[in-house]
């Protein structure tokens, strides 16, 4: 008997919705049948024949349903001890906050339909797969950009993304002072054949690896960020290609040019500052499976190729001091997998990659392990650990950098949109690794004289925040 896929499932319906069709899912108590949009609605009324005069109800999870309808609190500890305390299912309405901005993004019809005498209806904890398609969000970077899609028929669409980081502290931009520095592509995208973009994008590491780490809840990257798992640096001039979903298996690969023509002089050429990787990803029910492998020819060698400007610092001049390559890197190749199991309220991973760095007389490795889970201890409030080890390896000297780090989060949910995170971490450098260095490839840009890392070989990192997203 074939086990129940519910994350699969998940994933086949918020496509169907979001290419404006219906999806019907069964719930504890009976079935949902669920549309985006004013067309798809009317069909739903039409095939049930449901009178003009009944409205629809909204999906939405704890912290959606506490921030939309404007309750009193012995009606909200109603909701929340049938829901929460007995773990059951409900459909409330009551009155709405009409002017949030998720409800304001609704098509004004559809709203109008969906309201009666400022109330709404909101359907929560109605089973595992709608549990599923409502989750709360995870801690993330600073950043503003804007995003879009085109449907142009025969089933495709047209897709860009416009995206920029920033300091929060000083306003600054990230990604080397980069208007658009997190990503910038376009693209056509189908449902049936995967979606095909070209600019300034995430390498298969980040795809389809990065998932399965920590970073996902803290983060934080494995020393130097060796592998990019936090994506350190973005890839230029690329071609990607991203499949769709076939019964739980996704792949995709892409091609960054070095757009350097071969003059004789240094650092020319097609294939220097070029860029290619691969990776791909199966999930079934709760368990999830993914691969990547990352090649770079000799990044950050000039300003017009796959890299530059933003590449992470192995050399001597950085935190790896003496035990660091001695010239510029001129070939990386990073290869992982990951694993992750899901349970109700919450999920576990474990990771491991390999990343080799070659200059033209040295090698530098670096084998990192991990394992990392998370737990919605209340639908407001999540905690996340995370254990990495990694052990490095310089070819001429034989030295053995060491690195053990240990992270926990704890984040609260204010509200949909808002929550407050208190991060903690702690390195210890072991072996030969000269000093312990958490923050340069996320807190900070590293340089020449690596002002994040410590001076010894322990380094504790303590982060409180305030998240906002709009």
């Amino acid at each position: 008997m074939p086990r129940i896929d519910i994350a699969g499932d998940v994933r086949r319906v918020f496509e169907v919705v979001k290419g404006g069709g219906i999806a019907i899912w069964p719930n504890d108590v009976g079935y949902g049948m669920v549309g985006s949009s004013k067309a798809a609605m009317q069909k739903i009324f039409d095939t049930k024949k449901r009178g003009s005069h009944k409205r629809n109800a909204i999906l939405g999870d704890a912290i959606t349903q506490r921030e939309i309808h404007a309750l009193d609190k012995r009606s909200q500890d109603i909701i929340e001890s049938v829901t929460l305390d007995y773990n059951l299912p409900l459909g409330a309405v009551a009155p709405c906050r009409l002017d949030h901005p998720l409800l304001q993004k609704i098509d004004g019809e559809l709203l109008e339909a969906s309201t009666a005498n400022g109330t709404i209806a909101m359907l929560l904890n109605a089973g595992p797969i709608y549990n599923e398609l409502c989750p709360s969000g995870v801690l993330q970077g600073n950043r503003f950009g804007m995003v879009g899609i085109e449907d142009i028929g025969h089933g495709l669409k047209t897709v860009f993304r416009l995206e920029s980081g920033f300091s929060l502290t000083n306003g600054n931009l990230g990604q080397g002072g980069r208007m658009f520095g997190r990503q910038a592509y376009v693209g056509i995208s189908s449902s049936t054949f995967g979606t095909l973009t070209a600019g300034r994008q995430y390498d298969s590491v980040v795809d389809y690896l990065q998932p399965y780490s920590g970073v996902p809840y803290t983060g934080l990257a494995h020393p130097l960020d060796n592998d990019n798992i936090v994506n350190s640096f973005r890839i230029n001039n690329v071609i990607k290609y991203a499949s769709a979903e076939f019964k739980g298996l996704k792949f995709g690969g892409m091609y960054a040019f070095s757009n350097s023509a071969s003059t004789g002089a240094p650092n020319s050429g097609f294939a220097v500052n070029r860029a290619w990787s691969l990776g791909s990803s199966y999930t079934v029910g709760a368990f999830s499976v993914g691969a990547a492998y990352l090649h770079l020819n000799s990044p950050n060698s000039n300003t017009a190729g796959a890299v530059s400007g933003d590449y992470i610092n192995v050399g001597r001049t950085g935190a790896l001091q003496s035990i660091g390559l001695a010239g510029p890197v001129t070939r990386q190749d990073v290869v992982g997998v990951g694993s992750s199991y899901a349970f109700s309220g919450g999920k576990v991973g474990v990771l491991y990659s390999h990343t080799r760095f070659d200059s033209n007389v040295d090698r530098l490795t670096f084998d990192n392990y991990q394992v990392n889970g998370t737990y919605f201890v209340t639908p407001f409030f999540s905690l996340a650990t995370v254990y990495s080890f990694t052990d490095g390896k310089l070819k001429s000297t034989d030295a053995s950098p060491k690195y053990h780090q240990v992270q926990l989060v704890g984040d609260y949910f204010l509200s949909k949109r808002t929550d407050v995170y208190l991060l903690g971490a702690y390195q210890r450098a072991a072996g030969d690794a000269k000093v312990a260095s958490i923050a340069p490839d996320t807190f900070g840009t590293g340089g020449s004289a690596a002002p994040d890392a410590s001076t010894t070989k322990n380094q504790v990192l303590v982060r409180l925040a305030l998240r906002h997203k709009f």
